[in-house]
């Protein structure tokens, strides 16, 4: 299920379903969302705080029903990732949300959402840029995010710098996945995403190569990558590893990917740099490794 494009002069919604945020970063995320025509609309109690979470669970969860009934809000934007969306997903009516289907955009933490709304909506939904991050987001960010969201992402093939193949060949799927540590801990959930077919998207943030060797081995055991016709590696970010260890992700990646049998390709500009992709979630993309270049074969959006 696609939402509808956004248009300028939409109103976008603020959600909070994780952990608390700065306000200043909150606020200059808004502006920027202002800068560009749009209107911004947020609860009072967005800047609740238990502990270390954007409020209770009821205010978390409510906050996401209230949005997505509300007719003047057209899409809705998680505020920020961190933990704690996983603790209210027992509190989200499906049902309702099928019935009003709209845009929405997270990352991080907020993986737990997109594959729940994947999984339990059937709904579209988009991996992008969360509004408070600290030193904010490129203009090239926040650009790309508008173009996907009123549906002027054309199926031109995408040549990003930095792209680079791990394993060679073509492929095509629906493009799923988002955060590597939230895809793990989906394992046994109802939100455990059904990966047959896709190209997996991953990202990560603050974590060693071995740590991402453990995830994507902890998938593979898992039986999330059985079937998979592809991978798409994103950024791998701050990851703290020292050039004199003596080898790289690409390594890696090939170590613990390198038997499946399908193409690999990384160094995608999406996850927690300042120039992060927007990436609709559960549409079809064609991936060649060997040319270094992706292709959406849809938008993820109804354009009027």
């Amino acid at each position: 299920m696609k939402p509808h494009a956004l248009k300028p002069g939409d109103t976008i919604g603020l959600v909070a379903p994780a952990s608390a945020f700065d306000r200043r970063d909150f606020e200059a995320g808004a502006a920027a969302l202002r800068e560009r025509g749009f209107a911004v609309r947020h609860r009072d109690d967005i800047f609740d705080r238990v502990r270390y979470l954007a409020g209770g669970e009821e205010r978390r969860a409510d906050e996401i029903h209230q949005m997505f009934c509300d007719p003047e809000v057209h899409a809705i934007f998680g505020v920020r990732g961190g933990y704690g969306a996983s603790r209210i997903i027992h509190l989200l009516d499906a049902d309702l949300i099928r019935r009003h289907a709209k845009i929405f955009v997270g990352m991080s933490d907020l993986t737990t959402l997109l594959l729940w709304l994947e999984r339990a909506c059937g709904l579209v939904t988009f991996h992008g840029p969360v509004i408070a991050k600290r030193g904010g987001w490129s203009d090239f960010t926040w650009r790309h995010l508008v173009a996907v969201l009123e549906g002027r992402q054309g199926k031109t093939p995408l040549r990003p710098q930095g792209l680079r193949t791990v394993i060679g060949g073509v492929a095509e799927g629906r493009l799923l996945g988002g955060n590597l540590t939230l895809l793990s801990h989906s394992i046994g959930t109802p939100w455990q995403p059904d990966t047959r077919g896709t190209i997996l998207f991953i990202e990560e943030v603050n974590e060693r190569y071995f740590r991402v060797d453990r995830k994507i081995v902890h998938l593979r055991t898992a039986g999330l990558l059985e079937g998979i016709a592809g991978v798409l590696v994103g950024q791998v970010h701050k990851s703290g590893e020292r050039k004199k260890n003596g080898y790289t992700l690409e390594e890696v990646l090939r170590d613990v990917l390198g038997d499946l049998g399908v193409p690999v390709l990384m160094g995608f500009p999406a996850g927690h740099g300042r120039h992060n992709m927007t990436i609709p979630m559960g549409v079809r993309v064609r991936m060649d490794a060997d040319q270094r270049m992706i292709t959406w074969l849809e938008t993820g959006v109804i354009s009027a």
